[in-house]
């Protein structure tokens, strides 16, 4: 049997509309099967009990045969199918697309910036572990909202109740056209690799559509939609995702909060409309369910608390246009003082775009310049130092771990000389360059570059 290796299913902007392929609508029928199995325990039932039939049920056309490979506890021993098999390629392609925004397409031009976003993927990759491998570090986001009118109870951010919405009138369309224009000048092509939602509920804003026009005419991209409100007007969805697409060939998200409105997005919406649409369980009784514990879901709040269930998908900039502010964000581990797993750098206010302009390089200039050799050094707390002969090991509650040794001279272990400064607290890269050059001979230019290497790496913080 031949087996599809490659399907032409890829994430691209659109040149003569929105088309599907006799592979894409095979996977949306393959699809619509597991997003059934994903929020509903019944079908699953059925399917086991009954497969032509649950098929049937659902309308889709596809022989249970084609399919049960991906389905069956031991697909293992059964042959790959080419419907199978085209199921697969599409997911790749997804997970490949997803992997290159994260190395490649968030990265910004601006040199301090893209130094700035490698130290905090860096940081979360020695932080967080696997969970770092589904964030793409997006440098830059907005919020054409203040708050959120749904209010999920398992909301990661822990989002407030909407209380403003950014209209599109000429005064505010033109000041997020500048600001628009200004982050392609100082990001590239990389500041249409975020969304323009957040700690919101894009479909909140009547004008959404609106503002979408303006952030792809001016970056050449139609951001990721993420909403909880898909069936608030499903005509409006419809059209959106039809419009979406036909210029940007790009996937969406839809949160569903239960059965119902799942069933009601199914009953809408044909397989091929959904193709390039996530369905995200979001409520307990869905067999894939599963909540981060972070923000309004966490329910641990004593001292020893910590996971890395962050949600957080922005190494960048947050623009809040309603309010008119600025933050610096990352993502990292889920504790008391970071409930949310948002690591807040700095915040500043606007209310046009010179003095937009003025509050982020100043940001720029305090937080992504090199790293300030006369300010004291300090491991993440997250992390454990293990001393062994030649060296150190740096272990992190996320499951990362990393053996620096010092190969110039194995009689001196100079990175567990190094870390046992560090922890001591008060000294800076200058102060321990100094210590290494007295009394173990080591060159200043050898150490300046060891520390910078563990600064840029995640390991190391230092005093604002």
């Amino acid at each position: 049997m031949k087996i599809i290796k490659d399907t032409g299913i890829y994430l691209s902007p659109q040149k003569d509309g929105y088309h599907l392929t006799e592979n894409e609508r095979i996977t949306a029928q393959i699809k619509r099967v597991l997003e059934f199995c994903s929020m509903d325990a019944e079908f699953v039932s059925k399917l086991r009990e009954e497969p032509g039939k649950a098929l049937q049920d659902i309308n889709v056309k596809i022989p249970f045969e084609k399919i049960k490979c991906l389905l069956m506890k031991d697909s293992e021993k059964i042959p790959l199918t080419e419907e199978a098999a085209c199921y697969r390629q599409f997911v790749m392609n997804k997970l490949k697309s997803r992997n290159y925004m994260q190395q490649t397409g968030c990265t910004p031009i601006d040199s301090r910036f893209r130094r700035w976003r490698e130290m905090q993927l860096n940081r979360c990759r020695v932080e967080l572990g696997i969970r770092n491998q589904v964030m793409i570090h997006a440098p830059l986001i907005f919020e054409l909202s203040d708050g959120c009118s749904v209010g999920c109870p398992f909301c990661g951010v822990n989002a407030g109740k909407l209380k403003g919405i950014y209209r599109h009138t000429p005064e505010n369309a033109e000041l997020f056209r500048e600001i628009l224009r200004n982050m392609k000048t100082l990001l590239g092509d990389s500041a249409g690799s975020g969304t323009c939602y957040y700690a919101t509920e894009p479909l909140d804003n009547p004008d959404y559509e609106e503002f979408i026009k303006d952030y792809y005419e001016i970056l050449g991209a139609i951001p990721q939609l993420t909403t909880a409100a898909a069936m608030r007007d499903p005509e409006r969805t419809r059209k959106m995702l039809s419009d979406f697409h036909s210029v940007y060939k790009h996937i969406h998200r839809f949160s569903v909060l239960n059965l119902e409105t799942f069933n009601a997005i199914m009953d809408f919406f044909t397989p091929e409309e959904l193709l390039y649409v996530e369905l995200i369980p979001q409520f307990p009784q869905a067999p894939a369910n599963h909540f981060s514990e972070a923000g309004r879901n966490r329910k641990e709040n004593d001292e020893s608390s910590y996971n890395v269930g962050t949600i957080c998908c922005v190494s960048g900039l947050v623009v809040n246009m309603p309010r008119k502010e600025i933050r610096l964000l990352s993502p990292c581990g889920v504790d008391n003082e970071h409930p949310t797993g948002e690591l807040l750098t700095a915040r500043g206010t606007f209310t046009d775009i010179k003095s937009f302009e003025n509050v982020l390089n100043e940001m720029m200039d305090k937080y992504m310049g090199k790293p300030d050799s006369t300010k004291p050094l300090s491991f993440y707390p997250y992390l454990d130092i293990e001393y062994i002969e030649n060296g150190i090991i740096i272990k992190s509650r996320g499951g990362y771990e990393n053996k620096l040794e010092y190969v110039n001279d194995a009689s001196q272990n100079i990175p567990g000389i190094t870390a046992k400064l560090i922890k001591e607290g008060g000294y800076c890269i200058e102060k321990i360059a100094e210590i290494l050059d007295d009394e173990y001979h080591i060159d200043y230019a050898h150490s300046y570059y060891m520390l910078g290497k563990w600064y840029q790496s995640g390991f190391l913080t230092m005093e604002t």
